[in-house]
Formats: C-alpha cells, sequence, structure tokens
C-alpha cells in the first residue's frame, strides 16, 4: 500500500519527462528513448537517452514528440495619431495711444445781426427780427394827424456770420452779455438766461476758444 504499482509510476515518470523535454527543446523533440533502470534493492530510475549502468534491469520505451508549432506572432494595432492642426495665432488688439491729443472741436457759428436803428446784437441762429418801424400819419391837408391813429412799417433786421478768425472773441463778448442777464435775477427772464449762459460756458471750455480765452 506503500508504493502505488510500478506500472502506474512508470507512466507517471515518463509524462512528466515527455513534458520536461517539450519545454526545453520545443524545436528539436522529435522521437526520444527513455531507459527503466532497475537496480538490486529494486530502486527504479528513469533516464533521457542514456542506458542503465551494468548489472541493472533495463527497459527501453520510446516516444514520439509532437511537431512543433510555429509562434504566433500578433501585430500591434497601429498607433493613431492625432492630426496635426494649423497654429491658430490671435489678431493683437489694436494699440490705444493714451497720450494723443483728443482733436477739439471749433466753436459753432454765430451771427452780428444789426437793426434799422443803428443796433447791433449777437445771435445764435441768424434769424433776422421783424420790427415794426412806426410811420408819421398827417390828415389830408398835410398837417400832423391828432386823432391818435398809428401806423408801421415791418423791416427786418439784418444778420451776417462773424468771421472764423473773430469767432472766439464775439463768443467771449456773447458769454459776457449772458453773465449779465443771470446777475439781474429777473424772474421774467431768468430761465432764458441761465439757459443761455450754460450754452456760452460749454463754448467757451469744450472748444477751441478755452485755448484762446
Amino acid at each position: 500500500m506503500r508504493h502505488p504499482p510500478l506500472l502506474a509510476v512508470f507512466a507517471l515518470m515518463v509524462m512528466g519527462l515527455t513534458m520536461l523535454l517539450l519545454s526545453m527543446h520545443p524545436a528539436t523533440a522529435q522521437q526520444v528513448t527513455i531507459y527503466r533502470c532497475t537496480d538490486a534493492s529494486g530502486n527504479v530510475t528513469l533516464q533521457n537517452g542514456i542506458r542503465c549502468p551494468k548489472g541493472q534491469k533495463q527497459e527501453t520505451k520510446r516516444l514520439q514528440a509532437p511537431a512543433p508549432t510555429e509562434p504566433t506572432y500578433t501585430s500591434p494595432a497601429p498607433v493613431m495619431q492625432a492630426p496635426i492642426s494649423a497654429p491658430v495665432y490671435a489678431t493683437p488688439a489694436p494699440v490705444v495711444n493714451t497720450n494723443a491729443t483728443p482733436s477739439i472741436l471749433p466753436p459753432p457759428p454765430l451771427y452780428r445781426c444789426h437793426a434799422h436803428t443803428g443796433n447791433s446784437y449777437l445771435s445764435e441762429d441768424g434769424a433776422p427780427k421783424d420790427r415794426c418801424v412806426e410811420l408819421q400819419i398827417t390828415d389830408l391837408a398835410g398837417s400832423q394827424n391828432r386823432s391818435g391813429a398809428q401806423a408801421c412799417e415791418v423791416q427786418q433786421d439784418r444778420c451776417e456770420r462773424i468771421t472764423d478768425e473773430q469767432l472766439c472773441e464775439a463768443w467771449s463778448q456773447y458769454d459776457k452779455q449772458a453773465q449779465s442777464l443771470v446777475a439781474l435775477d429777473n424772474p421774467d427772464i431768468a430761465g432764458k438766461a441761465h439757459a443761455m449762459y450754460g450754452r456760452t460756458q460749454k463754448v467757451m471750455t469744450t472748444t477751441s476758444c478755452a485755448q484762446n480765452p
């Protein structure tokens, strides 16, 4: 019971040697000879291709090894490269010259108007005013009319545009007139006077007239 049958042991040893040979010589193993040697004490040894020593019982067994198979190589998957895209260049922002002197606008037009009496005044729109010039009324005899009747002739003032060379000087004069009207503090013309002064001050501070006070 301690030792398995010798035939079974021999078969297992033969199988083990066969696997070993195949693993060690996969490319050349065709046919192998296994020698089973039994000494005088009954000990069994297996030898591959080597005969048993003298005095030992020898048994042989020839085994046909399977033909070696060619190793199979799997081609590596191709490496996909990302398409090379053209570089994107950002359009540079326009350079703003903060030291540039802003353009200064000239003052708006101004007109000088003349009345039939010889007086003159400044006007922003240059629209001539209508004036009623009183006429002298006489009777049929040519004497002065004493009935109190009145008559007048409508005449227009004559206005002309002030030249560019004199424009800032005229606006300065117009600004002083506006200051005088505001100083009067007349409630009847206060709104008109303040509006006029606001316009003249804007011209004198934001146009080229600011450089030529």
